[in-house]
Formats: C-alpha cells, sequence, structure tokens
C-alpha cells in the first residue's frame, strides 16, 4: 500500500430545501445483492454517460418541496435536481458541473455521510466539482437524525440491514460493469462505508456469476474486472475494509476522528491496512479536531496531493 504523508468547512444539517445551486437541462433500483460548455456529453474515462443531450432533456427531476429527507433517500442527485432512480436511468441525468475552464471530462458518483439534508449533499457535490474538475452526480445517502444515522452506519459495518443508498450504488456499478464501462466513485464518512458495501455486493455478485471452477478463480475473476473498471476516491472515510480490485485513494486526516476510530486501522509499523490491494493512501494532519472532518478540508488536501503529484 503506497503511502503519502504530510502536515499541514463542513456539510451542514437541515431539513430539505429545493435546490439553489447550478441549473441545467435535464438504472433502477433492482440489485439486493449484498470546462464552461452549455451541452456536452458527460464521460467516464470510456464510458457511455449522456449529461446534456436529448435523452437528458426527458430527465425530469422531482419536485422536493415538502418531501422529507427519507422520501429521498437513494435518490439520484444531479444539476436539475433529485430524480427518481425508479423511473429515471443514471445516464440521463445531467451532472454537476465544475466552475471555470478546469474539467477533467470525466463524471464521478459520489455519496454523502451522515446528517446530511438534501441540499447539502447539493453543496458537498459542488465542492467536489470545483475541487476536481469532474462532473458529479450524487446518490443520495437521507439522514433521519444522528441516532438512527449512526445506527446505520453500524449496521452497513456489518453488511447487514436495508440502506436505499447501498442498494442503488450496488445496482448502478454492476449495471456499468456488465456493460464494460469505466466508472469512478466517491464516498466521504459514511458515504465511504457505503461505497465498500456497495463494491463488496458487486463483487461477490460477479464472483456467484463466474464459469471459472474454483472459488479462488471466481474471486479473482471478479477482481480483475473490478481493478479494469473502477475508480474510487473516499474522504474522512468511516469504512475499515474494501474488497481488491478497485483502483483506491484515501484521504485521511489524522486529527479526523471519524477514520480514527472507524476508518482504516494501522498495522504495527504505523502504516494504514485494509484499503484494497494497491491503495494510495494520502494522510494529512490539520490538528484540530473539530474542523477534521469538514468536507471542504478534505478537498483543500485533495488539490494539494495532486498539485503535489503534478510537480513531481
Amino acid at each position: 500500500m503506497l503511502s503519502v504523508d504530510r502536515s499541514s468547512r463542513p456539510s451542514p444539517t437541515a431539513r430539505v430545501s429545493p435546490a439553489a445551486e447550478p441549473s441545467s437541462r435535464p438504472e433502477p433500483v433492482s440489485s439486493r445483492a449484498e470546462p464552461a460548455k452549455s451541452a456536452r456529453t458527460e464521460l467516464f474515462t470510456r464510458d457511455a454517460f449522456v449529461g446534456a443531450g436529448s435523452r437528458a432533456a426527458r430527465a425530469t427531476p422531482v419536485d422536493v418541496s415538502g418531501k422529507s429527507n427519507k422520501e429521498l433517500d437513494g435518490f439520484l442527485v444531479g444539476a436539475g435536481g433529485a430524480y427518481d432512480p425508479r423511473t429515471t436511468r443514471i445516464q440521463d441525468i445531467p451532472a454537476m458541473e465544475p466552475d471555470g475552464g478546469n474539467r477533467t471530462g470525466r463524471t464521478v458518483i459520489h455519496v454523502n455521510g451522515i446528517m446530511t439534508d438534501y441540499s447539502s449533499i447539493r453543496s458537498e457535490m459542488k465542492s467536489l466539482a470545483n475541487s476536481s474538475g469532474d462532473s458529479v452526480i450524487g446518490i443520495y445517502n437521507a439522514t433521519e437524525g444522528g441516532v438512527k444515522d449512526v445506527l446505520q452506519a453500524g449496521l452497513d459495518k456489518i453488511r447487514a440491514g436495508e440502506n436505499k443508498a447501498v442498494d442503488q450504488l450496488t445496482s448502478v456499478l454492476y449495471d456499468k460493469i456488465s456493460k464494460g464501462e469505466q466508472v469512478s466513485i466517491s464516498g466521504y464518512s459514511h458515504g465511504g462505508l457505503i461505497v465498500s458495501r456497495a463494491l463488496q455486493n458487486v463483487k461477490d455478485r460477479l464472483a456467484n456469476e463466474s464459469t471459472k471452477f474454483w472459488p479462488w478463480q471466481k474471486s479473482g475473476e471478479a477482481e480483475a474486472k473490478l481493478r479494469n473498471l473502477v475508480t474510487v476516491e473516499t474522504y474522512g472515510s468511516a469504512a475499515s475494509s474494501y474488497p481488491d480490485g478497485p483502483k483506491y485513494t484515501h484521504h485521511i486526516n489524522s486529527a479526523d476522528p471519524v477514520p480514527g476510530f472507524f476508518g482504516l486501522p494501522k498495522n504495527i509499523f504505523g502504516q494504514r491496512t485494509g484499503g484494497g490491494k494497491d491503495a494510495v493512501i494520502n494522510e494529512f494532519n490539520t490538528w484540530n479536531p473539530l474542523t477534521a472532518h469538514n468536507f471542504s478540508r478534505y478537498m483543500e488536501h485533495r488539490q494539494e496531493f495532486y498539485g503535489q503529484k503534478k510537480a513531481a
């Protein structure tokens, strides 16, 4: 596992409010197995994501007025608002675009953490888009309050209980991988745990469908598919392990109690383990635990990390 150590604002909590961020033009949940361009096609590296084409114009967001966060749980989130995954395909949704001309041409699926209302995931997505230059589509992990959110995260740790965001991400990932399309995923806090659970669901399903005879051959075939097609980035994740296969980069603030208590453990040599084979660890320390888990803080250090890599 490659590790990069260095030393050196937050997803708010509220009720559902209509989207106030960027406007744009505009696979159902099925699996239970555990820059400035006005009209452009959103692509993964070699994907068929459509962002603002003619099909996207037919993607109609739901009216979030009066809806609770729970009613939007597992919904897809794009530039135009929230979309019901039972009636809207993810490739028909306009992505949240970065401001300015720093564009990668890549689309990332982002999952938020606990205590995040609908308007806040949109703010989180915009922050990620501006920091990375990626276009962003969200899968909303709805908040039901601190106690219920923490209990759900605990169940996700042991891959138990229902989580609509897990189901939706599992469905999207399996569909993309089955078509041989590349996919990039981002998870923050509890969102990293959701990413881990969904990836394990998909890996298990791919292994079960393998025509190989021995279990290790089936697992190896599934791992190879994930390695070729899936890229993952996490920020302050609460997951302590990830399935081998995807290409991982984990951003960890040493002062952040979330990854500190619930995230990747350290071995006797002080190295993070469980991040997935060949995972890259970007670990830094802001020294202030009160603001250490802020998403904006992670975006600052993400930019610094990739800036240093380019300079090298």
